[in-house]
């Protein structure tokens, strides 16, 4: 499922949310959105390289594994987070920025709330919870 409007206009309207309501994600915004981030052509980036987002739902900001993902309280009620890694490699940055927009902007588009976040989460208990490959990173979170 592409956006049904183009990216400017949901651009224009997403909005950064830090407080979001306790209800789960209904399994229709789930699907999609799985659905939409395990595409192969969403996973491709600007100069070909391939990148990886996974969503990550929490109760009470721990996951299905036990582990505590923790904000430093910039974010309540979460209900997922979208974890995207990059390897440390030349344009990695750009495909990961790239790549991990459009899925931001996907989820806008399903009226899913979204905050980016960069240096306010615990990059250690997301890297656990993904398992990061050698010579990857976590840039940033939502």
């Amino acid at each position: 499922m592409e956006p049904k409007n183009s990216y400017i206009d949901i651009m224009r309207r997403r909005q950064s949310i830090r407080t979001f309501d306790s209800v789960k994600l209904s399994k229709s915004n789930l699907s999609q959105l799985t659905s939409y981030i395990n595409k192969e052509k969403n996973q491709i980036g600007p100069f070909g390289g391939k990148g990886l987002v996974t969503l990550v739902q929490v109760t009470n900001n721990h996951t299905e594994k036990g582990i505590k993902l923790g904000t430093y309280g910039f974010i309540k009620n979460p209900q997922a987070y979208l974890v995207g890694s990059a390897k440390n490699e030349k344009y990695a940055l750009v495909e990961y920025a790239f790549l991990f927009h459009k899925v931001l902007l996907f989820a806008t588009q399903l009226g899913l709330g979204t905050c980016w976040m960069g240096g306010t989460f615990s990059r250690n208990s997301f890297e656990k919870e993904i398992q990061l490959q050698e010579n990857e990173f976590i840039p940033m979170s939502v």
